[in-house]
């Protein structure tokens, strides 16, 4: 038997031998020679209780699957209670009480519903056994001039009824808190179960937005957040005309004399030295990183959103390009490493810029500029920034510039060069930083 099992039994048993006890009290009242009808009646209640008293110690009952258990037995305590009021002197009854305590009690403790119709079924038993006195079918006998000489019966009686009523009382406050704690451990677990709901949900959903997160910085790396943001509204990114940009390519001389005496993993790791100082160059001066492919370096100013301080703003990361070489060169001469150098190219022009693919998006450029851009890295020299006329034109104001005259391109043409030596004097402060001169003379370009 379960715990709930042993609890109903707990529950029902006191009140069951008590029920039994207060009918042999009754059965007692009323001896053969007087009322007959009475005395079977009691006979009939005292059996009736012995039958539910022993029913209940052999089987369990459920009286929660079959409420019918609780209704009958209420029934006939009530009706037999009832008619002992009515032949003791009715309103003036000393088992008015009992009586009274016995309809309250057996509400309270069984199903509302059933005590109320409990107590209708025993009142019509009730109604009907005084009309059989009244028209004389049955005989009235007040038991308690025949009983005279036994009150004390009735402290007895209501002393068992007592404990009666006290133990369906107490087990109905005890059913009571066990309910209430069930709900409350019940709300309690509900409300536990709950908040790990919640803090699953929101796990996930930090996961989910860190994911996001992940995935947006991810694509900003390979996209302008221009371009990322088009493509996630409309789910493709039109190519976009800029009528002035400049294009940047580096190159390291070297570097396949190198490639074929260093392992592969340091080869890599110095490569990622150089372009990672590099990229950091880009966010300092507004530049859109294209690509390396294997030891060169592509980037572009101007683009994806238009300025016109472009041409200014590559120079400017060349140099420091330069200023990292020259470090990372030093670096590996104290360490007697070999080393490799840069070299530089830049040139401004009119180019279309957008995305290619439909798997691995890809930022690019096109046109001719880009091609010129390449042909001035690649005649260019060893550790200086070769740029083309129509970069020098928007970069003199700027920089110190030594012409190379016109050199011969591949597919080009000769073609005005020029080698970049650094920020005019006048502009530099005294750690060779721009100064504020220099500063204002870029802002009045985007003016």
């Amino acid at each position: 038997m379960n715990e709930i099992g042993r609890l109903q039994r707990r529950k029902f048993f006191i009140p069951n031998i008590s029920r039994f006890l207060l009918n042999v009290l009754v059965f007692y009242l009323f001896p053969s020679e007087v009322g007959n009808w009475m005395h079977y009646l009691s006979l009939a209640s005292m059996m009736f209780a012995f039958f539910w008293l022993v029913l209940e110690l052999i089987v369990f009952l459920d009286y929660k699957k079959y409420p019918l258990l609780v209704y009958f037995p209420f029934t006939f305590d009530m009706t037999v209670i009832s008619v002992l009021c009515y032949i003791s002197g009715g309103i003036s009854s000393p088992f008015l009480f009992m009586y009274l305590m016995m309809v309250i009690s057996d509400t309270i403790y069984s199903d509302s519903r059933l005590g109320f119709n409990a107590m209708i079924v025993s009142s019509i038993f009730y109604v009907t056994i005084s009309f059989s006195i009244y028209f004389g079918i049955l005989e009235y006998t007040n038991i308690l001039d025949y009983q005279k000489n036994h009150h004390w019966i009735f402290y007895i009686g209501v002393a068992v009824f007592f404990m009666y009523s006290n133990a369906m009382m107490h087990l109905s406050i005890q059913e009571v808190m066990n309910q209430k704690k069930k709900l409350l451990d019940s709300l309690e677990s509900e409300k536990q179960q709950s908040e790990i709901e919640e803090g699953i949900a929101l796990i996930a959903q930090r996961e989910t937005e860190n994911e996001k997160i992940k995935s947006e910085s991810l694509l900003l790396n390979i996209l302008p957040e221009e371009i990322a943001d088009e493509l996630k509204n409309s789910g493709n990114s039109k190519p976009i005309f800029y009528s002035s940009a400049t294009v940047l390519f580096t190159d390291f001389q070297g570097f396949t004399e190198m490639a074929e005496t260093l392992e592969p993993s340091k080869l890599i790791s110095e490569l990622d030295y150089c372009f990672s100082k590099f990229d950091s160059l880009m966010e300092k001066y507004n530049l859109e990183k294209l690509k390396t492919i294997g030891d060169s370096y592509m980037c572009v100013g101007g683009i994806p959103k238009p300025n016109k301080t472009h041409a200014i703003d590559c120079v400017l990361a060349a140099l420091g390009m330069q200023a990292i070489m020259n470090d990372w060169r030093e670096m590996k001469i104290q360490n007697s490493e070999k080393f490799w150098t840069i070299r530089i190219g830049i040139h401004t022009g009119q180019l279309i810029a957008g995305v290619i693919g439909q798997k691995k998006f890809a930022y690019d450029v096109w046109g001719d500029t880009v091609n010129l851009a390449s042909r001035m890295e690649s005649s260019g020299l060893a550790e200086k920034i070769n740029i083309s006329g129509d970069t020098y034109f928007f970069v003199q104001d700027f920089f110190d510039c030594e012409y190379r005259g016109k050199i011969a391109a591949k597919n080009k043409g000769h073609v005005d060069m020029y080698l970049v030596k650094g920020i005019k004097k006048e502009l530099l402060t005294e750690e060779s930083q721009p100064n504020s001169n220099f500063y204002l003379k870029y802002d009045s370009r985007n003016s």
